[in-house]
């Protein structure tokens, strides 16, 4: 599953509205994919069964019932 456009929470924001990462958490509530945050200039390739970061930026990688990871480009291991 996909974010693209992910948005790092920003600290001391008065912003009373969801996150991003608290309405990936409430989607894992329900499902058990993991989601990729694509930040803004970050993209995945495909290539068969393959699939990498590519862009300058780290992803942020969420899997239902773990706390989530920064992922630099390269190969993902889903």
């Amino acid at each position: 599953n996909l974010n693209p456009h992910y948005l790092d929470p920003i600290e001391g924001s008065n912003h009373m509205g969801e996150t991003r990462e608290t309405r990936i958490r409430e989607f894992h509530h329900f499902n058990a994919q993991p989601v990729i945050g694509l930040r803004e200039g970050s993209w995945l390739e495909i290539r068969g069964a393959s699939v990498s970061l590519r862009g300058s930026l780290t992803a942020r990688l969420f899997e239902a019932g773990k706390a989530p990871v920064e992922v630099a480009s390269g190969p993902l291991h889903l």
